[in-house]
């Protein structure tokens, strides 16, 4: 359970603050817990505050040269040595398309992260399992 936080400084500038008590993911939503920032010098604006993120906004994309297969190659990697139980639950949350990118390289979903002034922005991830 995570409680209010002091107040912190980022990048000597940006002030950030939260208030209220997290017991589940749903409090991050529903108003239970906030974060508040702001900054001094202006640096902090509409254009690049985070206000939600969907992951199923788009296919992941190759991104600096990466390589992405629809598929789970992690399963059929692991049933190739003789395995046979399965290494996630793909069929819990609403999962609808599986995809794989190797481990160390990036890759993006577009139009996943949705900003304060509603302009919508890809979301460059690195692979790290």
């Amino acid at each position: 359970m995570e409680k209010n936080r002091g107040a912190v400084t980022i990048a000597n500038d940006i002030k950030v603050v939260s208030e209220g008590t997290i017991t589940n993911k749903e409090d991050l939503s529903n108003g239970k817990y906030t974060i508040h920032a702001y900054s001094e010098s202006g640096k902090l604006t509409d254009a690049n505050v985070v206000t939600d993120i969907r992951w199923e906004s788009g296919k992941p994309v190759p991104y600096n040269g990466s390589t992405i297969v629809q598929g789970n190659m992690v399963q059929k990697d692991y049933e190739r040595y003789g395995f046979r139980n399965k290494v996630y639950d793909v069929n819990s949350g609403g999962t609808t398309e599986i995809w794989s990118v190797k481990s160390g390289e990036w890759f993006m979903i577009p139009n996943a992260v949705t900003l304060k002034n509603g302009e919508k922005k890809g979301n460059n991830l690195l692979q790290n399992i």
